[in-house]
């Protein structure tokens, strides 16, 4: 498979973790509509480097465990 269609469907996948977790996780939509972010406004994986940015300690990056503590 080509590097282009491998990096689409990452992001598809992305993009569709993005969507899953602001429908059904009140801890990401209360985090996203606090700056005004909605899941269609990332479309791309430079768009979803912002929410690392944005949301660092939600996820240890060292083992990928969510921190639903966090406030």
């Amino acid at each position: 498979m080509p590097i282009e269609e491998i990096r689409a469907v990452q992001l598809n996948l992305l993009l569709s973790i993005i969507r899953h977790a602001y429908e059904h996780t009140s801890l990401y939509r209360e985090k996203f509509d606090a700056i005004g972010l909605k899941p269609s406004d990332i479309r791309q994986f430079t768009d979803a480097i912002f929410l690392y940015i944005q949301f660092p300690p939600i996820i240890d990056s060292s083992t990928g465990i969510v921190d639903l503590y966090y406030s």
